[in-house]
């Protein structure tokens, strides 16, 4: 049994301007002042979705801003992976973050980063018809 399997019911996911990733928030019992009121967190969301929309993403990534919001959205997505019991895919992902970090700032790097993660969507696939 995965992660993710155990923990449906608690773990949630969180897609705003400033955070994408697992909700971090903690229920205090008596709070002030809690900014906290408005939940904006979802179940977790399918690893082959967040691929999908991680690839989209990818297409734009030819620029030191793209690269950086690709980066970060990568990085929650490796997340993802590993609470999905997805090893590989998370390993991979953080592969690609460390490629992107060591190429130039102003170089094209959508090609490779599209046949990286179109090989991941595979994974993620074949994993799920074992199923």
């Amino acid at each position: 049994m995965s992660v993710c399997e155990e923990s449906e019911h608690t773990m949630r996911w969180v897609e705003t301007v400033k955070y994408w990733g697992p909700d971090r928030r903690v229920r205090r019992r008596l709070r002030l002042i809690d900014n906290r009121i408005l939940d904006r967190s979802t179940p977790l969301p399918s690893l082959a979705t967040s691929l999908r929309r991680l690839r989209v993403l990818a297409l734009t990534a030819n620029n030191q801003a793209s690269k950086e919001a690709f980066h970060a959205r990568a990085e929650a997505i490796a997340t993802l992976a590993q609470l999905h019991a997805q090893d590989t895919v998370s390993a991979a992902l953080k592969q690609a973050c460390q490629k992107l970090q060591l190429q130039d700032p102003n170089s094209d790097c959508r090609f490779w980063l599209e046949a990286e993660l179109d090989r991941l969507l595979a994974i993620v696939a074949d994993a799920a018809l074992r199923t």
